[in-house]
């Protein structure tokens, strides 16, 4: 064993110490005091990759078929493109502040080490501890955790240059995948959410373990076993690292093999790295397990249960459930990437997502799962290697597999982004592989290059992805959050003056906990130079109900109602354990009117209190006119309703927004439903209007949305969305008072339901 080889081991050692020493430091001024193991952790995890991302992303000097170099330093002129191409499409989050969802508490301005606690809790520590490192940013310049992200993307995208380079050595179709999986919209929604800070990082440190196994495969394969020790730390270290940083994003992984599996044109075979991997993988899995539940207990932190591993019981329902719903989701979303908004008017792609054609929306489907479809069969009629065909087909659900082991049936964009990138590959792929085999089997004369006529199809579709990320950025990210914040602000500095009460109506985002409310009301205080401390800050859906109220307050809240009331307070809202909170389920709004305004959760006196209205910003969401409103949501006069509302044993939901402006004549209904042991697919509702002379439906408004929704501990349903907006004229509708009816119809099983809500509607038109 030569001297130099551990000159080369001491060096890389001496380098990780001074990161090591260095990113501690750096946490002793950023951090609050306590948790050492966890900073320390960090720190070294941190070195290790610093050290480990230089060697094998961007100073590598391992040949691609004997041709060329293919580290970032041997390839400047792609590394250029990329990096330009990131910053081009990405440019709106360097300049821009806001804050979404969780951002509001996540980063609150004060430095203290409650993020960590709660991530610790989760068994991802580091989440809480680099976010607890931007303290000292507020809503305006929160473009400063962008700068972080976006670089972390930049990393993430010269990885995966150099894996498919290392691969295939194809560099321009290498180039093409790498602008695809960078520039694609779902991306957009880990850096707008800074609260999923550690999402690209965690696929960093993910995709660098399968390329850092890599080199320890091949030099075990050599039976060069001294060499491979390095290796084989610093990639277990690094998929410890992912764990610890974000669960969800560790599944990439599965899309860095199927890309070995692809591309692979070496010796060894791929069946054998493949697995060899995934039991180094679930070995590693095991050591951050152990570490967490150390690191829980040493600190005394309770952990947070949300659900449970599945059974064998669970199993076909949850098969069910990825086929039913998340494929179709990911096919959706992956979609919108190509389309946006030709597909849809609203802005927000964070959740379920409805297409306004659901013929477009089938043949976007058609098209991902044929994509699927013909890379395996001609990797398996080129190849001759089934088991490799299958394992790829395998590795599409196992890119989800956090949420396949739990019992928790969840699904968002950022859940499904290692999914998203699979699906997203093989869809580049067959693009490719489509345009070759057609020229091959000469079904037309291609008077083209065939590879040059894949070549420009496949840079507009990146200019395509490129441009529609941009645009979803720029119009929901930046300017739709902004504008709701600014909003509060500005009413906060203008009406606060010697008030000291402050109630808010509607939340920044639809389906947000009313909570999040008051945060965004703390920030905008202390960016206006008040002590949030000072003020007394209410929030509410409307006038009369609070749809979500947290555990805490409604302890706090006990002191100012009667026994009786707590009661009915406690019979009629459903309690969350998972976000501690109680969900409301009433229909009795009187009564819960008044002991909310007794509880002082709605405010008695309007004139000392600062009214800041944000019930606006629901419909807001979506870019519809008045006139679009009204061709997707449809009016129609119906004879006989006895029928229909006859049936009301089977279904439960919830009215979650009902908001009628008699100036616009605008009605906005929105809310959930569900028919007991009944599945959510394939069924509609519609919301029934009935008047003293007319019975009206309104239709046309469902959500493609299904979840689940634990009512008892033994059952669950499927629940539908809906959300109708219509301007109501005076050729339609009479004024008057109107009962609601939420009616819902699943066509499969031909089985019909009715619910009253017990609130009725009271139409008053303009000008009458």
């Amino acid at each position: 064993m030569s001297f130099q080889k551990f000159d080369g081991i001491t060096k890389n050692i001496f380098f990780v110490m001074i990161l090591c020493i260095g990113m501690f430091a750096l946490e002793y001024f950023l951090l609050a005091t306590g948790y050492f193991l966890v900073k320390f952790l960090f720190a070294m995890f941190f070195a290790i990759f610093c050290v480990s991302f230089s060697k094998y992303v961007l100073f590598n000097p391992r040949q691609i078929s004997g041709e060329s170099l293919i580290g970032i330093a041997g390839q400047k002129y792609h590394g250029f493109i990329i990096t330009l191409a990131i910053i081009f499409v990405y440019g709106p989050l360097l300049t821009e502040g806001y804050y979404w969802y969780d951002d509001l508490w996540f980063y609150d301005g004060v430095k203290s080490n409650y993020g960590i606690t709660i991530s610790l809790s989760m068994m991802r520590p580091f989440h809480g501890l680099l976010g607890a490192m931007f303290w000292f940013v507020s809503p305006s310049n929160a473009y400063c955790i962008k700068w972080f992200s976006i670089a972390c993307l930049l990393g993430y995208a010269l990885m995966m240059y150099t894996w498919l380079a290392r691969k295939s050595g194809q560099r321009f179709f290498c180039l093409i995948i790498t602008l695809a999986l960078s520039l694609f919209s779902p991306l957009s929604d880990h850096l707008g959410y800074s609260a999923t800070i550690t999402i690209l990082p965690s696929m960093l440190a993910a995709g660098l373990s399968v390329i850092i196994f890599d080199d320890l495969f091949g030099k075990t394969y050599k039976k060069r076993w001294f060499d491979a020790i390095l290796p084989l730390i610093a990639s277990g270290c690094f998929i410890v690292f992912a764990f610890m940083m974000h669960q969800i994003a560790v599944p990439i992984v599965f899309l860095f093999l199927i890309i070995h599996i692809y591309f692979n044109r070496e010796q060894v075979s791929s069946f054998f790295f493949c697995v060899s991997y995934l039991f180094f993988f679930g070995l590693c899995t095991i050591v951050y397990l152990i570490i967490c539940k150390l690191l829980i207990a040493y600190y005394g932190v309770a952990f947070w249960e949300r659900t449970g591993f599945v059974g064998v019981s669970d199993v076909i329902p949850k098969i069910r459930w990825f086929l039913h719903i998340v494929l179709p989701a990911a096919f959706g979303r992956t979609g919108l990437s190509f389309l946006g908004r030709l597909a849809t008017p609203v802005k927000c792609y964070w959740h379920f997502v409805q297409y306004d054609s659901d013929l477009l929306r089938d043949i976007v489907s058609f098209v991902f799962i044929g994509s699927i479809i013909i890379v395996c069969l001609l990797f398996q009629h080129c190849r001759k290697k089934l088991i490799e065909s299958l394992l790829m087909m395998l590795f599409i659900p196992m890119s989800f597999f956090v949420f396949l082991m739990f019992k928790e049936n969840g699904y968002l964009t950022y859940y499904a982004i290692p999914l998203l990138s699979v699906i997203l590959f093989f869809f580049i792929a067959a693009v490719k592989e489509t345009i070759l085999l057609l020229n091959k089997i000469k079904i037309y004369k291609i008077y083209m290059n065939p590879d040059r006529m894949a070549t420009g199809i496949l840079v507009f579709l990146i200019c395509v992805l490129a441009f529609q990320n941009n645009v979803y950025i720029r119009q929901f990210w930046v300017e739709t959050n902004k504008e709701g914040y600014n909003c509060l602000k500005n009413t906060l500095s203008l009406q606060t003056g010697a008030k000291r009460k402050i109630h808010i109506f509607g939340v920044l985002t639809p389906g947000q906990g009313n909570i999040y409310s008051v945060f965004a009301a703390k920030l905008a205080l202390k960016e206006l130079g008040f002590n949030p401390d000072d003020f007394s800050i209410t929030t509410s859906d409307d006038e009369q109900k609070i749809n979500v109220i947290q555990a805490d307050t409604l302890e706090t809240i006990k002191k100012y109602i009667t026994p009786e009331d707590l009661q009915f307070m406690l019979a009629n809202y459903l309690y969350d354990s998972v976000y501690l909170r109680y969900v409301c389920n009433t229909n009795d709004f009187t009564r819960l009117k008044r002991i909310l305004t007794q509880a002082k959760l709605l405010p008695e006196d309007y004139n000392e209190t600062v009214i800041v209205d944000l019930r606006w910003i629901t419909p807001a969401w979506s870019d519809r006119s008045a006139d679009e409103v009204k061709q997707a949501t449809t009016l129609e006069e119906i004879v006989d309703a006895n029928k229909i509302i006859s049936c009301h044993n089977n279904i439960v939901g919830n009215i979650e927004t009902m908001d009628y402006s008699s100036n616009m004549a605008v009605l906005h209904i929105s809310g959930w439903a569900a028919m007991k042991k009944v599945s959510s697919k394939d069924s509609q509702i519609s919301i029934i209007l009935r008047g003293p002379e007319k019975i009206l439906q309104l239709t046309g408004g469902n959500l493609d949305s299904p979840d689940v929704v634990t009512y008892t501990k033994k059952h669950r349903y499927g629940k539908c969305r809906f959300d109708y907006s219509i301007h109501l004229s005076p050729s339609e509708v009479q004024p008057g008072v109107y009962e609601v009816w939420i009616y819902i119809v699943n066509k499969k099983s031909n089985s019909k339901a009715a619910l009253q809500w017990a609130h009725p509607l009271e139409i008053k038109l303009s000008g009458k």
